[in-house]
């Protein structure tokens, strides 16, 4: 069975979790001659440690499948988070004294994980990464949609385009999968599929290939929905979890997001100090900016910020979005590349015009203008607004009509999927984006 690029992350992750395991029990070996029983297996100190390096080796990008190993900005990485995961590990053995570790068992344990990680990283570039086969995509019924997805996939190693059939394909489908043409098929039903068609499909998939509509494919390969490939048929039909009426969409996330804002405010209110102290230092003006945005139900709020402009200018948008756009502040620069200058929202969700997870809140006059412009815009305000979200994540900033669509397709995707596990994972990237600078303007 081919691997996707998802199956060898979790591949290369698992490498990692085994070598931190037995990376303990080795190093006591190595200095004392300890060796491996029953009642040294897994304490909870063993659970955090693997713990930490998973996640610590996550946010610090070194699962990114597109970063290879041998950069130095990769091995740079690598040893701050190994620096990082030492910290952790011997704070945790500190204060809960539970069977410490001393520093010598902490060195050499890190030195076999630096090792031997470091080495897995490059056995798997070089042995795995490297010859797995592209799976082959037949689009069916639109080259429209054969374009735009090999343009989506872009230099993906794991998919391919393998050829386009527009009309007539009904009477070539059993030859094509008789020569194995293809590992998959795609198929704009938006336009229509005929009788004859679906049954073409059907014997397909019925010889093992698998078939997807255009939607379908987005969700599963790109996590997000084209909103060319929808229609209001298929829209009705399908399932959005995001706006289903459950125990945690109307309670357990509200008070997910009061208990973790309450908490990210008591722990970094020294950084929040610091930094409406310097923006004082940098510019007159206020330290918190406000500004009329649209939340749930299309109902506006006061969204607060740290002030990253210089006063008056925040009415310049045509600046908006560039690089070097001048209304910004040299501390507005740096605050908004981590996105500190987003901190303030805290205040919003314990307010509960936001929550910690959500589409983005728009101004009014940006949703006039893609409600009009855009498919299924006005759907993003059924849900409430977030610090973070899914298109947030996976989208750079931007203010034009194409990145409005593009966030759009994102949101969907949230929508339709929205669940604990999922606001969880954005926050966990939303922390490895603020550490890495990824994304900011």
């Amino acid at each position: 069975m081919l691997l996707n690029l998802r199956k060898r992350q979790i591949f290369l992750l698992t490498g990692h979790a085994l070598i931190a395991v037995f990376s303990f029990y080795l190093a006591r070996f190595v200095l004392y001659g300890v060796h491996l029983t029953l009642n040294n297996i897994f304490i909870s100190l063993d659970v955090f440690a693997i713990l930490s390096y998973l996640l610590v080796f996550y946010v610090f990008d070194l699962y990114d499948l597109g970063l290879p190993f041998r950069k130095i900005r990769f091995l740079v990485r690598f040893v701050l988070a190994q620096i990082l995961v030492f910290i952790l590990i011997a704070t945790w053995s500190f204060v809960f004294q539970e069977r410490p570790y001393g520093m010598r068992v902490l060195a050499v344990q890190g030195l076999i994980v630096f090792v031997l990680a470091l080495g897995w990283s490059m056995l798997f570039d070089r042995l795995i990464a490297n010859v797995t086969k592209a799976l082959r995509v037949a689009v069916l019924g639109c080259e429209d949609t054969a374009e735009a997805l090999r343009k989506a996939l872009g230099r993906r190693p794991d998919y391919a385009v393998a050829l386009t059939l527009k009309k007539g394909w009904e009477g070539r489908i059993e030859s094509l999968v008789e020569e194995k043409a293809f590992d998959e098929i795609v198929v704009n039903t938006k336009r229509g599929v005929s009788p004859e068609s679906y049954r073409a499909l059907i014997e397909a998939k019925m010889r093992g290939v698998m078939v997807y509509d255009v939607p379908g494919f987005y969700e599963r390969v790109l996590d997000k929905l084209p909103v060319s490939g929808m229609s209001d048929v298929w829209l009705a039909h399908v399932p959005l979890s995001g706006v289903r009426k459950t125990i945690y969409n109307q309670r357990l996330k509200r008070i997910l997001g009061v208990v973790l804002s309450l908490a990210a405010l008591a722990i970094l209110s020294p950084v929040m100090l610091f930094i409406a102290l310097v923006i004082r230092m940098d510019s007159p003006g206020p330290v918190f900016y406000r500004q009329r945005r649209i939340g749930l139900n299309r109902v506006p709020f006061n969204l607060v910020k740290f002030r990253s402009m210089t006063m008056g200018m925040d009415a310049m948008r045509e600046n908006a979005g560039r690089e070097d756009d001048p209304r910004i502040t040299w501390v507005g620069r740096v605050i908004r590349k981590y996105r500190l200058d987003e901190l303030p929202q805290l205040w919003n969700v314990l307010r509960g015009d936001m929550c910690l997870v959500g589409p983005r809140a728009l101004m009014e006059e940006e949703v006039e203008e893609f409600e009009q412009k855009i498919s299924y815009f006005s759907l993003r305000h059924f849900i409430r607004p977030g610090i973070s979200g899914w298109a947030q994540i996976n989208y750079p900033h931007g203010v034009t009509v194409e990145d409005a669509l593009a966030k759009l397709e994102y949101d969907l995707y949230y929508m339709k999927n929205a669940s604990m596990s999922l606001d969880l994972y954005i926050l966990l990237r939303t922390m490895r984006t603020m550490l890495l600078a990824k994304g900011g303007k």
